[in-house]
């Protein structure tokens, strides 16, 4: 049982991208840059957008695989240079090769001065995922950090109450969100529902810009921002590249988050994980006992 986290309040940092599709060196840079200047205004945590290092849309297994790296791979050892430079951790989201399976998947990884801490795999895919990227598990790991208990989820993850449901009761006093969204203007009204309903701040660092696959144009939304636990968004970036910093309030989040918590009724929702299709099947099991 992870152990409530004591940390009253912590600086965070966001970095938002336009990331040079397939240039990893390029977007090392553009991380750097950006991440020692959110370092430089006090952030302890940086995080960074889905698929930071290479960009998002891949058509296929064969056209992202000479990119991926392993959680310890070198892009990993360079940041953690940073990280001993500035004193900041960072979240850098990345496509992983595990090379004891072969498979590859959507990740972030936690890295410190040492190198990597952990890495969480993406479990709901979205868009181009399924192409290239078997899925992750949930629930989602929580890390203690300079910045307090820190639970990652990306992107479509987001989609589904359950996810964030679990960082909550798994004692995590914030949510890191490395995302590509698409379809909406950034802020999304579904981070700031995330952060209300489970009284946890959210840390979202989008992707911006353009990338075109297969002759399809996908605008990423931007507005990577900071969240706190009431679901308000506390800062935020419009367009383009960038790097924000903000305080979250950890002691009022977990005033609210613990009032929250205790009024769920669990064994009233047991039907929920039995019902896996929709529409219902003619035997509704969200009304027939099992």
């Amino acid at each position: 049982m992870i152990q409530p986290s004591v940390a009253e309040s912590v600086t965070v940092g966001v970095v938002q991208l336009v990331s040079a599709h397939g240039d990893v060196p390029a977007n090392l840079d553009a991380i750097e840059e950006l991440a020692a200047r959110a370092a430089a205004d006090g952030a302890r945590v940086v995080v960074t957008p889905e698929m930071a290092l290479t960009g998002y849309l891949w058509p296929d297994d064969d056209a992202v695989r000479g990119l991926a790296e392993r959680v310890d791979g070198p892009s990993v050892r360079r940041l953690a240079r940073l990280c001993r430079a500035t004193g900041a951790w960072l979240l850098l989201g990345m496509p992983e090769l595990d090379t004891g399976l072969g498979t590859l998947h959507n990740t972030c990884v936690l890295v410190g001065p040492d190198g990597a801490v952990g890495a969480y795999r993406k479990a709901h895919p979205f868009v181009a995922d399924p192409l290239w990227a078997a899925d992750g598990h949930l629930p989602p790991p929580v890390w203690d950090t300079p910045a307090g208990r820190m639970a990652p989820l990306i992107c479509a993850d987001f989609d589904h109450p359950e996810s964030a449901r679990y960082a909550a009761l798994s004692g995590a006093d914030w949510i890191a969100l490395p995302t590509a969204w698409v379809e909406e203007p950034g802020p999304s009204a579904t981070w700031r529902l995330r952060a209300w309903e489970n009284g946890l701040p959210v840390v979202a660092a989008d992707q911006a810009g353009a990338e075109t696959m297969n002759g399809r144009s996908v605008q990423f939304s931007g507005g990577s921002c900071v969240i706190d636990h009431a679901g308000s968004v506390v800062t935020a970036l419009d367009d383009g590249a960038g790097a924000l910093t903000a305080t979250l309030d950890l002691a009022a989040a977990r005033t609210v988050r613990r009032r929250l918590l205790a009024a769920r009724r669990p064994p009233e929702y047991r039907a929920l994980a039995r019902t896996t299709t929709w529409p219902r099947p003619s035997r509704d099991p969200l009304t027939t006992p099992p």
